[in-house]
């Protein structure tokens, strides 16, 4: 019961209404509100065609289409067995559609939730945990006391063992004091582990509005929280206690000036943490903006150094994004000009003697695209989310990806199809190895979608998988999607979604993370990956070091290496010179 379409016209139709709002027909795929109109160029909606004249180019007529087979149809029967009933997670949603719309999973294709299976006392024994799925296993987490504009999701961040959601519109304690929830994980049971507040809590702070997750800290911001009745911003740190998650430190703007936003993103990596603040003044320059950057000692973290741009600009916002995989610190700044001309650029920054200096700085490539609206880097590669690129429509967005080869260099965009008025691509990006998600804001109120994108040589390849949300994180073989603006139990009340990739470093075909769960291996550090993979899985023919007998293996084998492949260290499904990258590292 399935085919392509009967004519060429046999399509939907996606188009901005006089309105400015974008609008999808019937069988027209996203993004665009959906309108019950099948398309039809002598109908309009929002003072617009909803469809296009057949003959001519993007022709989209299914009212002809309908017109003219109404007798076939009428007369067709098809036996396509049961209808799909299943809500195994009770969410209102049958399981086939919660699949459909990026909310769970089925890696195994047995037309069920994943998650509905998993259990937290016999973990990787059913099929789906035991597959190495490109799209992940997907567990999605909702607001577990909704209201109207809570926003739930957004910030998230996970370790392997615990995951965190910020809803920073939330008026338990005040209009907009805002909350954070923390899951903890046993066996493959992502379970709710209590919900957190600021213990000053205070309207108006937004405690939420960022979060990171270092292995057993969770970490909140509070934007907007006062200091000396200054708007400064604050970030509170949490660990679990015996009775539960308690505040440990709270961490104040070491350099504060006046609606510093202190806060507003942040992000940790192996001890390191960065933290933005967007409206601070360095030199008195009005919202030039600084990031600060400090180190985890114990259960605490000390400050370290502030970054600012070279010459600070009034409203240039610098740390309106940020990014680090431990090695090098990534701080864009969307709104920064070069000349007259607001470009928008990213900085990267390099280790030298302790301190952090600058490397290079990318510059935007068009008029206010604002290039930088976000950043994500790991190891070799760099990605920049330019959500106002209009190349393929009003604000279409683009994500711009970039490859250190003794310096970095631009390798490819990536753009949505064209005539996508107000998609945004680039709202939101996150990397890991070879693995990139790059997310949508259609507009202020819509959920967005999250797209994953594979690498493959330099060029980043559009999957299949979606998923519902736009605010990002991944690190190793976990992510997490937020998607604040969801309705799935209030207007606006926020949703959010666990993803767990699998990679198998040691090559015994099993994922790592099963091997970790069924307690093969060890996993001192917290990163999801078997300890011993740090030492044993460059040394590929087995002689105590990593060599040029070990390159020679990862050059004999490029190209698809379905898992498990020990030459796929990335455990992207191909061995490429990202692979051969981290083998170098490594190499002695």
């Amino acid at each position: 019961c399935t085919g392509g379409g009967l004519w060429s016209y046999s399509l939907g139709w996606r188009f901005n209404g006089q309105s400015g709002s974008q609008f999808r027909t019937i069988m027209a795929y996203a993004p665009g509100n959906r309108i019950d109109y099948f398309s039809n160029p002598r109908v309009n909606y929002d003072a617009r065609p909803t469809g296009v004249t057949i003959g001519q180019v993007n022709e989209a007529d299914n009212a002809t289409t309908i017109n003219d087979t109404w007798q076939t149809i009428s007369s067709f029967r098809c036996n396509r067995g049961a209808v799909p009933q299943s809500d195994c997670d009770a969410n209102g949603s049958v399981d086939a559609l919660d699949i459909a719309f990026g909310l769970g999973s089925d890696c195994d294709g047995d037309g069920a939730l994943d998650e509905c299976g998993f259990s937290a006392s016999q973990p990787c024994t059913t099929n789906a945990a035991r597959t190495f799925c490109p799209a992940g296993i997907v567990s999605s987490k909702r607001n577990p006391a909704p209201a109207t504009s809570d926003y739930f999701g957004q910030s998230v961040g996970c370790s392997a063992t615990v995951a965190a959601v910020g809803a920073p519109g939330d008026d338990d304690r005040g209009s907009f004091a805002g909350k954070a929830a923390i899951y903890e994980r046993t066996g493959e049971v992502w379970a709710y582990a209590g919900t957190v507040y600021a213990p000053d809590a205070a309207a108006s702070a937004q405690f939420g509005a960022s979060l990171a997750v270092d292995r057993d800290l969770v970490l909140v911001g509070a934007s907007a929280a006062n200091a000396a009745g200054i708007p400064t911003g604050r970030v509170y740190v949490f660990a679990r206690t015996s009775v539960g998650w308690s505040v440990v430190q709270t961490i104040e703007c070491p350099m504060p000036t006046y609606g510093d936003l202190f806060g507003d993103k942040m992000l940790v990596r192996d001890g390191l943490l960065l933290i933005s603040a967007r409206g601070n003044r360095p030199n008195g320059v009005a919202s030039a903006g600084a990031v600060f950057v400090f180190e985890r000692e114990g259960n605490a973290f000390a400050f370290r150094q502030r970054i600012t741009a070279p010459t600070p600009q009034t409203q240039a916002l610098f740390g309106f994004s940020i990014a680090t995989d431990g090695a090098r610190l990534v701080v864009a700044t969307p709104y920064e000009t070069s000349g007259t001309t607001m470009t928008g650029a990213a900085y990267v920054y390099t280790r030298v003697d302790g301190t952090w200096a600058l490397e290079t700085r990318l510059q935007g490539p068009s008029q206010q695209s604002r290039f930088g609206s976000s950043v994500a880097i790991d190891g070799e590669r760099l990605v920049v989310g330019a959500s106002g690129d209009t190349y393929a429509g009003y604000e279409a967005g683009a994500v711009y990806t970039f490859r250190f080869t003794g310096s970095w260099n631009a390798t490819t965009v990536l753009r949505p199809s064209m005539n996508s008025d107000r998609t945004r691509l680039g709202n939101g990006v996150a990397l890991s190895g070879s693995r990139l998600l790059a997310s949508t804001k259609p507009d202020q109120s819509a959920t967005g979608v999250t797209t994953l994108f594979l690498e493959q040589g330099v060029d980043w390849i559009r999957q299949s998988t979606q998923y519902s949300g736009n605010a990002l994180f991944m690190q190793r073989d976990f992510g997490m999607v937020g998607a604040p603006y969801s309705d799935e139990l209030a207007v606006d009340s926020g949703a959010a979604r666990i993803i767990r990739w699998a990679s198998d470093c040691n090559g015994n075909g099993m994922p790592d993370r099963c091997d970790i769960d069924l307690g093969a291996a060890s996993d001192t550090n917290g990163n999801g990956i078997p300890d011993a993979c740090g030492e044993l899985i460059y040394d590929l023919d087995g002689n105590g070091s990593v060599d040029f007998g070990d390159v020679s293996l990862v050059l004999l084998n490029m190209g698809v290496c379905p898992a498990p492949c020990p030459y796929d260290f990335s455990g992207d499904g191909l061995v490429d010179p990202g692979d051969l990258s981290l083998l170098l590292l490594q190499f002695g």
